[in-house]
């Protein structure tokens, strides 16, 4: 009798691991249809979308001046050994004091390092410029430097950095625990070694200004009250903009040119304004992860990418306006957070209106979120399939996203329509305060079947 009822757990034991292995690999598989574009799909992104031919381009892509790639500083001066500095360190006011800096370091008249050539080696924790716990006004301006690190600030505040050159191994700008910093028409370039990590790093700081900069790729991390404005990104290989833990962070006007990875990223980051930026030829153009809500995501051009636009996981109340995303292989895609087997967290009460999503090589909308809103948007996918026969600007038919139930009720029949439709304002459900966690009932209920079953046998 008890080798038939070892041999019976056995058997429970060995069909539990099945059913629990069955929806691993069933979760998996959802997961990586939805979520993953195979190479050859990828490389068919880097071709211009038929559309674009006979499509307004975006006004600013006009004035776009992209400086050659280099993996070189691109000074146009030249450097004899006599014009080389040495590295600076300043770790306090007094050391800042016994410099003779140029300057009396107060707002009107701060302290000046300007014009140095400063080409530090690349060994381990060597940086250019080391500026650590001050408080008084300092420019740098007009200094080319190289280092492992090139230019690190540490809990220090009132510096500007401008018109500057930076090459490192590790980070071409490290600042860390700052505030009111302005950093402008500074150039940085792609470190050889650098792998996947940001050439510019702002991390633990607030009230920083970073605007007319060009560079491969920034991260903010914890930071508040960061402003990119105005800035080149371009890398082959990262997220040209990363934001995580930030909020009430403004990205404005920016270009972020072949990015490998994704153009806009926020993670964790709140209250955050994506507005009237352009992205290209990348996985994903601007993208919601986990934790991001209430942010503004309007007016930006976003051109053959893997995914346009990307919700991913617990993001609430997001505004998607204006933008217009074309030749994607998906127009906006919205999906949960699947890293755990046991149930999924859905982006939910997001609004997504007056958008041109055009040329999109698979579908212009994919969304298995919930209580998501969608109205009057242009999908170019559906004008061929749907009429507008009393000629009001809407299609007759809605627009069904596929993945799920959503739909846009209003989808307009043209991209003109879009200029004569105003919106006064637009009804959500009201926010659950928690964004809806699917559970796989099925799974649950016969795994505690078992785990009951094989107990009572026990006793």
């Amino acid at each position: 009798m008890e080798r038939l009822l070892i041999k019976e757990r056995s058997f429970h034991s060995k069909f539990l691991i099945f059913l629990v292995l069955t929806g691993v690999i069933k979760l998996s598989f959802q997961i990586s249809t939805i979520a993953t574009i195979t190479t050859n799909q990828s490389s068919q992104l880097c071709l211009e979308s038929p559309g674009l031919a006979n499509q307004k381009k975006h006004p600013r892509m006009h004035n776009l001046n992209i400086p050659p790639r280099s993996g070189l500083l691109l000074s146009t001066r030249r450097i004899s050994e006599d014009m080389i500095n040495s590295p600076i360190r300043i770790q306090s006011e007094a050391q800042l004091l016994e410099l003779g800096l140029p300057g009396k370091g107060t707002q009107e008249d701060p302290y000046l390092i300007s014009g140095l050539v400063i080409q530090e080696d690349f060994e381990p924790y060597s940086r250019g410029i080391a500026i650590n716990n001050t408080k008084s006004f300092i420019k740098i301006m007009n200094c080319s430097v190289t280092g492992r690190t090139a230019l690190e600030i540490e809990n220090a505040a009132n510096l500007i950095i401008a018109n500057c050159e930076f090459q490192a191994m590790w980070f071409d700008l490290r600042i860390s625990q700052c505030h009111n910093l302005q950093i402008y028409n500074n150039t940085g370039y792609e470190s050889a070694s650098i792998g996947d990590s940001p050439e510019i790093s702002i991390s633990r700081s607030y009230d920083i200004a970073f605007f007319k900069n060009t560079c491969p790729s920034i991260k903010v991390y914890r930071g508040s009250n960061i402003n990119l404005t105005e800035n080149l990104f371009r890398n082959d290989n990262y997220i040209a903009i990363a934001i995580s833990g930030s909020n009430n962070t403004r990205i404005v006007n920016n270009y972020c040119v072949n990015p490998g990875n994704t153009g806009i990223n926020l993670y964790e980051s709140s209250q955050c304004s994506i507005v009237n930026n352009f992205c290209n030829r990348s996985k994903t153009g601007i993208s919601l992860e986990f934790g991001c809500d209430t942010n503004k995501i309007s007016n930006n051009t976003i051109l053959n990418c893997s995914r346009g636009i990307s919700i991913h996981g617990a993001a609430e109340e997001n505004i998607i306006k204006e933008n217009i995303v074309i030749g994607n292989f998906w127009g906006i895609i919205v999906e949960p957070d699947g890293r755990n087997i046991f149930y999924k967290i859905f982006p939910a009460n997001n609004q997504v209106f007056k958008n041109v999503f055009q040329d999109s090589r698979r579908q212009g909308g994919y969304d298995l979120g919930t209580k998501n809103v969608y109205r009057y948007n242009y999908w170019g996918d559906w004008v061929t399939n749907s009429s507008d026969d009393n000629h009001d600007g809407i299609l007759d038919d809605p627009y069904p996203l596929e993945g799920g139930k959503n739909y846009d009720p209003y989808p307009l029949a043209s991209r003109q329509a879009l200029e004569d439709i105003t919106i006064s304002s637009i009804t959500i459900p009201p926010s659950t305060g928690i964004a809806q966690k699917e559970i796989i009932l099925g799974g649950a209920i016969i795994i505690g079947f078992l785990v009951v079953r094989i107990y009572r046998k026990r006793k």
